[in-house]
């Protein structure tokens, strides 16, 4: 509202700076015309004053509503000051003209006659140069200002892109903590199959290459689909049931038309092992775990992803409450890409377990 107010304004005081020249014209001829068909003494004085009043009004307007209000008593005595000094200026210009003609001086300064035709002349020139130098200051300052909006925003802009080579570099952080442990681990059961089932070592191997060739891949990338997402957690729960045998139950929902819905990489992926490793890896017994993802239901604008385990629920330690490494990298890539329409929550099941729930907003194609 502000910034369009200002706006209106501008145009306005760039339509008045056009006219002034012609304004300021006529007003001499009005005035000439007024005191040639006689008028009361110091009439072209008057004129004069008021012409210097409505320029000062017109550049001080120029300068911007925020200008205004901050030095509105400095530019008020710098005007007066300035159009003061004007007048004197023109009477000290105007009587020695008025020596060279016939007529005593005195009376040409307070009469109907050509001398004051040419104060008012002279004191329209003052009025002038007045108008022109607070119409200069107005200029270095809007100029100023202008700079020193670009200078914010290029220090915004620089924040931001340091915020997201933060977050970049903590998700490499991230991804060189978690991939090594998964892959020696996942390695050394490989090794083992090798030996006693030659199938499920094959299986395992075909697994692994597409796992690393998903993960690999969306590493690389600032932005992939759900599709992509669910591809890489399928190979991932498929080599982590080839490892914890039958006990393992795993459920992948991806609704129709969400296919392509881009999302942060890596993001579902690291929901999944938090819930592997920290909920279900611990459990005793069978072992379930659902990921859906699809519009959330609550809200219509809005999409959701929910990682769902039946493990041994909410622990104490920072990874299981909320606060581990991973969680935290994801809230923080999160914030940087959605902003605040985006969220990562996670409660307790009543049924035991956690639920993951990521909701960001997302416009969807009607």
């Amino acid at each position: 509202m502000r910034t369009s107010l200002r706006v209106a304004l501008s145009r306005v005081s760039d339509a008045a700076a056009a006219a002034l020249g012609p304004l300021a014209v006529l007003a001499v001829l009005a005035a000439v015309d007024i005191l040639s068909n006689g008028s009361a003494p110091f009439a072209g004085v008057a004129v004069g004053m008021a012409l210097m009043g409505i320029f000062g009004l017109l550049a001080t307007w120029r300068i911007g509503p925020e200008a205004r209000a901050a030095s509105a008593v400095r530019s008020a005595l710098r005007s007066a000051a300035e159009g003061a000094l004007g007048v004197v200026l023109v009477f000290l210009l105007a009587a020695p003209l008025t020596l060279l003609l016939p007529v005593n001086w005195s009376a040409r300064l307070t009469g109907d006659e050509r001398a004051t035709d040419l104060m008012v002349l002279l004191l329209m020139g003052m009025t002038l140069i007045v108008a022109a130098r607070a119409w200069s200051r107005a200029e270095r300052a809007a100029a100023l200002e202008a700079e020193a909006e670009r200078d914010a925003a290029n220090v915004r802009a620089e924040l931001a892109e340091r915020e997201r080579r933060l977050v970049r570099t903590e998700m490499q952080l991230l991804r060189a903590q978690v991939e090594p442990h998964f892959l020696w681990n996942t390695l050394a059961s490989l090794d083992y199959l090798i030996r006693t089932d030659a199938i499920r070592a094959s299986q395992m191997l075909q697994l692994l290459v597409a796992y690393l060739r998903s993960t690999v891949a969306a590493s690389q990338a600032a932005h992939t689909t759900l599709r992509s997402e669910f591809e890489s957690v399928r190979a991932y729960l498929g080599l982590m049931q080839l490892r914890m045998g039958e006990r393992l139950h795993t459920q992948l929902e991806l609704a129709a038309g969400c296919e392509d819905v881009p999302f942060p990489p890596l993001v579902l992926q690291t929901l999944v092992e938090n819930g592997i490793k920290h909920g279900l890896e611990p459990k005793v017994g069978q072992a379930l775990l659902l990921v859906r993802a699809g519009p959330s239901r609550d809200k219509p604008d809005c999409m959701a992803i929910d990682v769902v385990d039946n493990g041994v629920g909410l622990q104490p330690s920072p990874s299981t409450a909320g606060g581990g490494l991973g969680l935290r990298n994801i809230r923080e890539r999160l914030l940087a890409q959605y902003g605040d329409a985006a969220s990562l929550e996670l409660h307790a099941n009543a049924t035991g377990g956690v639920c993951a729930r990521v909701e960001w907003r997302h416009k969807r194609d009607t």
